[in-house]
């Protein structure tokens, strides 16, 4: 089998461990002067460390050493120190006071494969890349008593999932959209992996040869994995919003990028789409289910005449954030709120790669408030389909600015 292009949730297990910023960091450069378009992809960066016995360095860590760049101020994401007095709180060695160059560098804040996460020395600029970009790596020596000793703290636990439930909600969702899986052509799997502890989801595109018919067919997968189903952050209908967001992959439409819909676009699908359709099989009420913001509360009754559309509309909203404060803690971020905002005004879409977590809920809350019929399919073609969009007049329901550029909305995918 040829993988042609993977699609994950992009969350990091609990089990792995932070490293703590020791008093002096070790670096091996790997390199730091050859020409950008000489560097490595994620997994070759991963490999050039384990390699040499190394690993790849925190946001965190990296940081340590920026802050001694020789960069103007300003404000960044996450907040890195860029002061001699942020340095030393950080504990870092002044021995990096000359520590100036350009260019992205790979990072992971877990230690976790699919953490995919970069800095860029000469911008300041910080965030998430897909796994095929070509970025710098810089190794360093890991702290094997911090790495065996450090936990990642759950802040809560609301799991209500066995494995009766995990099956109950893959296997409703999967029968919903099978008609339209089976309209994609090709073949489509799905896998379920309860016993395996890896904290994530997956979609898989992949190019298969068949030996009878002597053809190379299209196969599409999606990974559903245990250890992610019984992550204490995550309840049943979090859960159900990561099955619906892997769907998306596949039949949430445009943008699109490398014949899967883009990440933020699988979020919108699977609040807009695919959450409200489950949550119509699933009528009872979790049992200690929280409220939403009043400012909600009425965009839900405004937009939801029917008392069942309303409680759809409510656990679509607290599913939202629940899934998006476990992306927020598996990336070390504040947690995002669903009284809040993301101000970002992106003036290109952005179809590769993933936003920040409230940008991700923003994108699952304007799904939720939609009033485009969850029946009605998303277009691969224009982004316009299927969609609640500003130009007819449904600005709450419409995807947000964070991520999406409404001049995309009836412009041709341009990667399929």
């Amino acid at each position: 089998m040829k993988p042609l292009f993977l699609a994950s949730l992009l969350v990091a297990t609990s089990a792995a461990a932070e490293m703590a910023v020791p008093d002096q960091l070790e670096f091996e450069v790997a390199p730091a002067d050859a020409p950008a378009d000489s560097g490595y992809t994620w997994r070759e960066a991963m490999n050039v460390c384990r390699e040499n016995g190394m690993v790849l360095p925190t946001l965190e860590q990296l940081a340590a050493v920026y802050c001694h760049a020789d960069l103007p101020e300003k404000p960044l994401s996450p907040r890195f120190p860029q002061s001699d007095k942020g340095c030393q709180q950080a504990g870092t060695s002044s021995s990096f006071g000359r520590f100036t160059e350009g260019g992205r560098y790979w990072t992971s804040s877990k230690y976790h494969d699919s953490i995919m996460q970069f800095i860029d020395f000469a911008d300041g600029s910080s965030g998430y890349q897909g796994k095929d970009e070509r970025l710098h790596v810089r190794c360093i020596v890991p702290d094997q008593t911090a790495r065996m000793s450090a936990q990642t703290a759950t802040p809560y636990d609301i799991n209500d999932l066995d494995q009766a439930a995990f099956d109950r909600i893959v296997g409703t969702i999967i029968d919903i959209y099978q008609p339209e899986l089976k309209e994609k052509g090709g073949v489509f799997r799905v896998k379920k992996f309860w016993d395996d502890e890896e904290e994530t989801a997956r979609s898989w595109f992949i190019e298969e040869y068949d030996r009878q018919t002597g053809l190379i067919r299209q196969v599409r997968e999606v990974e559903l994995i245990g250890g992610l189903a019984r992550q204490p952050m995550l309840d049943r209908d979090a859960f159900a919003m990561v099955v619906c967001h892997e769907i998306g992959h596949h039949l949430g439409g445009a943008p699109r990028f490398l014949g899967y819909s883009a990440e933020a676009q699988a979020d919108y699908f699977a609040a807009a789409k695919c959450m409200k359709r489950f949550l119509a099989t699933t009528p009872d009420e979790p049992a200690a289910a929280a409220p939403v913001p009043q400012e909600l509360e009425r965009e839900c009754a405004a937009a939801y005449p029917g008392d069942q559309e309303r409680a759809i509309c409510h656990r679509n909203l607290r599913a939202a954030e629940t899934l998006a404060r476990w992306f927020a803690h598996s990336r070390e971020t504040t947690l995002p709120d669903l009284s809040s905002r993301d101000p970002t005004r992106r003036e290109s879409t952005l179809d590769r790669g993933y936003p920040n977590p409230q940008c991700r809920l923003d994108t699952m809350v304007a799904g939720a408030l939609c009033t485009v019929a969850a029946e009605e399919p998303f277009s691969d073609d224009a982004a316009d389909v299927g969609a609640c969009t500003r130009d007819n007049g449904h600005e709450r329901g419409a995807r947000p600015r964070c991520w999406f550029s409404p001049e995309s909305e009836s412009r041709p995918s341009a990667i399929n």
